[in-house]
């Protein structure tokens, strides 16, 4: 089995299905650098295409300025005058520009996850606040890999500039000789150079790392002759058939279920329709795991397992009635059920400690 989960066997291109379901996890090839290459180019274009006017308005701003200056008027009073003459044309600019950068942002995002939005992204994982597998992501192969060609993008885009600014300091001497409404053209000029110079090649580097990862994202996709087999099987199979599979794994996960209510510290019930097993295991989980669950006829087995093994069964209906809702089988408790779970673990440990009982429980709220 291990041979034909392997990479060499799979051959065959990825079937609508597992595509599907890739989509539907939120698996997509995606290049941040394209998406960095797309906006600073839109930039660019913007600065291009609205500079006139933005140089235009601080050229008038700083006229009108100089000629109030020599009015009588408070400097306190001028500054009010020209201030917003001066402001509302560049916030406008400014404002364009923002907003021609923010679609290009989206439409690029948008290009690449074709139109995807997947509810599977935004939810919360806990493994996400593993601290282990943070570091290994950071020290894995693709890591290290993402950070030798972050290296080379910035070697490749700072050279290139470096000559840019090289000619714009060996040209620097010869600004004297331009009057004072020329130095600005000329400097958006030099900005504009500036930013084609590192533009380019950094879209260049973005279309080839998004060539490569789309690449690698249909090759993990691929399938074995072996795993288009079963998928064909599992899509044909008839639906009495399918249902029967179901009900044989529903049985064999409440044989499961069972089968760990011994190993639980706590049974919390409703106390007749609602039993909800607890285990807390220091130092081989942060919180209390839901061992099992159920109501009517399947809390009443739990009930009896627990109580035929010593498992202590505590009275608690809101707490039962609130976790048999929210918390999952196999999976910690909720957050907002530490506090009560743990007031009736100390609690046990108390009585079993021969300590007097101080209090109950009290509300999981």
């Amino acid at each position: 089995m291990a041979e034909n989960n392997s990479d060499e066997n799979k051959t065959e291109p990825a079937s609508p299905r597992k595509r599907q379901d890739a989509r539907r996890m939120g698996m997509f090839a995606n290049s941040m650098d394209l998406t960095t290459a797309v906006l600073l180019i839109v930039g660019i274009l913007s600065m291009a295409g609205l500079g006139a006017t933005l140089v235009d308005s601080l050229l008038g701003f700083m006229h009108g300025w100089f000629v109030q200056l020599s009015s009588t008027k408070p400097l306190n009073d001028l500054i009010l005058e020209q201030l917003p003459s001066a402001i509302e044309p560049v916030a406008w600019v400014v404002v364009g520009i923002a907003a021609l950068a923010a679609s290009a942002t989206l439409t690029i995002g948008l290009w690449q996850s074709s139109l995807l939005f997947s509810p599977e992204l935004l939810a919360f994982k806990w493994e996400r606040l593993d601290i282990v597998q943070g570091f290994k992501r950071i020290f894995s192969a693709d890591a290290m890999v993402g950070t030798v060609i972050g290296v080379f993008k910035l070697v490749i885009i700072g050279w290139a500039s470096y000559h840019v600014l090289c000619t714009i300091a060996t040209s620097a001497a010869c600004w004297w000789r331009y009057p004072v409404q020329g130095l600005l053209p000329l400097g958006g000029e030099f900005v504009l150079r500036l930013g084609w110079t590192a533009a380019i090649p950094l879209l260049l580097l973005a279309a080839g790392d998004y060539a490569f990862k789309k690449w690698r994202f249909e090759r993990n996709l691929m399938m074995s002759r072996e795993e288009v087999r079963q998928e064909a099987r599992s899509h044909d199979q008839a639906p009495e058939l399918k249902a029967r599979i179901r009900g044989i794994q529903r049985q064999r996960a409440m044989q499961r279920m069972m089968q760990a209510v011994p190993q639980a510290s706590v049974v919390i019930t409703n106390p007749t329709h609602v039993a909800v097993a607890l285990r807390y295991a220091p130092g081989e989980t942060t919180a209390p795991v839901v061992v099992a669950k159920g109501q009517r006829k399947i809390a009443e087995r739990i009930k009896a397992i627990a109580a035929e093994h010593g498992v202590p069964i505590m009275e608690e209906p809101p707490l039962a009635r609130a976790m048999f809702k929210v918390a999952q089988v196999g999976q910690e408790i909720p957050f907002e059920f530490y506090r009560a779970v743990a007031q009736i673990l100390a609690l046990l440990y108390r009585r079993r400690q021969g300590v007097p009982q101080a209090a109950r429980a009290g509300s999981y709220a």
